[in-house]
């Protein structure tokens, strides 16, 4: 994180950006041009969440799509579609692939440095008058509204507490029955709560922690109560619908992190260990569970590496203890022959 560059970024002023790009229909294979205009302040929100990842040079800003997404509150097509036209303003530079498989850019201080001598571009607000008699508008003030007298038939009920309860309305408040004894709703809801509340004493967990994490599949527990245990990243309630939201995104995320745990024949807990080793040596913050993909994929590569790197260090080394020498041959001793007697 530079605070410099993202100064930088505060006192550059942003134009709307408009470019050619040429599309494929897909239809029939044909290629066409298409005019892109990104507003000023789209380019400039993607630009301080570069800003966010870069050093002071402007250099090694390497965040995924979907941090990109989290950071802007934009689509994942309007970030794509917004670097390509920072890009072609020359705002930032294209320098490679991160050891992330993340595209690095770099973001070109001195431009920036050039825009903050640009004139402000400004946006009128163009509002219609509500009447305008001139050009036969439409729209027209709202009538006033005649007030209902106490004599109209639409008149309002009196409020309730006016009304006195009669004997049957007293009869039946009395028969309703009342969640005052032991064994009932009152107590059943309690009783959850605290199961609740032991269920996340044992885990060692906040309870609403606990209460999220129990909403999700068997299968997805385990890693988002990792997630939050190494990184505190609070797992999101499942929403009313039963689907959709950040609880969706979550289990799609972890659902990719069982994927890459198989495909490397590791546990959770290893695969999340070595992920804590790496984040631990340049801390920066997750968003999502697909956010941990990208590194745990690295982390676990540069892990496989190593094992085979000892495992054959391993094997050399034993070949050499083990070997022993072949013994001298022993000489022959031959026995005379015996004489056989008639």
């Amino acid at each position: 994180m530079s605070v410099k560059l993202m100064t930088l970024t505060y006192e550059a002023h942003f134009h709307d950006i408009e470019f050619i790009k040429e599309v494929t229909k897909k239809s029939t294979g044909e290629k066409l041009e298409k005019k892109i205009k990104i507003v000023a302040s789209t380019a400039k929100s993607v630009t301080l969440a570069l800003s966010d990842h870069a050093n002071d040079e402007g250099e090694g800003a390497y965040p995924s799509l979907t941090t990109l997404e989290d950071k802007t509150e934009l689509s994942r097509m309007t970030v794509v579609v917004t670097l390509q036209a920072l890009k072609y303003a020359g705002i930032i530079h294209y320098a490679g692939t991160s050891k992330f498989s993340t595209s690095n850019y770099t973001v070109i201080k001195k431009k920036l440095i050039e825009m903050a001598s640009w004139e402000r571009k400004s946006r009128k607000k163009v509002v219609k008058p509500l009447y305008q008699e001139d050009l036969g508008s439409k729209a027209t003030l709202p009538q006033e509204v005649k007030p209902l007298s106490e004599n109209s038939k639409a008149a309002l009920p009196e409020p309730s507490f006016n009304h006195q309860l009669t004997n049957d309305a007293e009869a039946s408040l009395s028969s309703q029955p009342q969640n005052t004894k032991k064994g009932d709703g009152v107590d059943f809801m309690l009783y959850g709560m605290k199961l609740a509340e032991e269920k996340a004493a044992r885990e060692g967990l906040p309870v609403d922690v606990s209460n999220a994490l129990a909403n999700f599949p068997a299968e997805c527990q385990k890693p988002a109560r990792l997630i939050y245990q190494k990184f505190k990243l609070i797992p999101p309630e499942k929403p009313k619908s039963g689907k959709g939201g950040d609880f969706a995104l979550w289990i799609l995320g972890i659902n990719q992190i069982l994927k890459t745990c198989g495909m490397y024949k590791v546990s959770l807990d290893v695969a999340f260990d070595e992920l804590y080793k790496n984040w631990n040596k340049s801390p920066f913050s997750y968003k999502s569970p697909q956010s941990f993909v990208g590194p745990m994929q690295s982390a676990l590569a540069h892990l496989e590496i190593k094992n085979a790197d000892e495992n054959i260090e391993y094997a050399s080394q034993s070949s050499n203890t083990n070997s022993v020498p072949n013994p001298m041959p022993r000489p022959l001793t031959l026995k005379p022959l015996r004489k056989k007697t008639a």
